[in-house]
This record gives structure tokens, C-alpha cells and sequence, in this order.
């Protein structure tokens, strides 16, 4: 009869969080300072993030947020958010949701 322990180790990684972007929209309708649902994409050293920007109480946001780096996370660009998609950042829709 053979015993197999399987154990997970914690990893040791002390990394710093950086903040990237700020919410810049003050419609009355949405909850503001937040950006969530992040997600982020990379090949090579190219790191893109998205995220939703203005959350509303009831889903959706102002707008979607982005923000790039070119060298694996070292240093960001200056974010930017998707123009004319909501009546935040100009018509057509509302919401937006990523």
C-alpha cells in the first residue's frame, strides 16, 4: 500500500501593487473611485489590463477602462478609456459591461 502526501507551498513573492488608473467620471447615476473586474492579457512583455470604470449599483459602468505596458509590468502607460460609448464619455449606450 503506497501513501502519497500532496502539500501546496505558499509562494514567497513580495510584489508591490501599483496603481495604474483613477476613475475620472462624477455622472450622479454610478458608485465612483472604482474600477473593477480587472482582466489582463500578455505576450511577450506586453501587458494590457481592462477593467470596468464607474461601477453601477445594479451592473455595468460608466465605461471601460484600459492601460498597456511594454515592459512586463515594470511601468504603465497613462490609462485611457474607451471614447464615446456611454453618456459619460459621450453617447450612444448608458452602460457598459466587459
Amino acid at each position: 500500500m503506497a501513501a502519497f502526501l500532496v502539500t501546496a507551498g505558499v509562494a514567497g513573492a513580495n510584489v508591490p501593487l501599483t496603481m495604474v488608473s483613477a476613475d475620472p467620471f462624477t455622472n450622479t447615476t454610478s458608485q465612483h473611485a472604482t474600477e473593477l473586474e480587472p482582466d489582463t492579457f500578455a505576450f511577450g512583455g506586453t501587458v494590457v489590463a481592462t477593467f470596468q470604470v464607474g461601477r453601477f449599483f445594479n451592473g455595468g459602468a460608466s465605461d471601460i477602462g484600459f492601460v498597456r505596458s511594454g515592459n512586463g509590468g515594470a511601468s504603465w502607460d497613462a490609462p485611457g478609456f474607451l471614447p464615446g460609448m456611454t453618456f459619460s464619455s459621450g453617447d450612444p449606450s448608458s452602460r457598459m459591461s466587459g
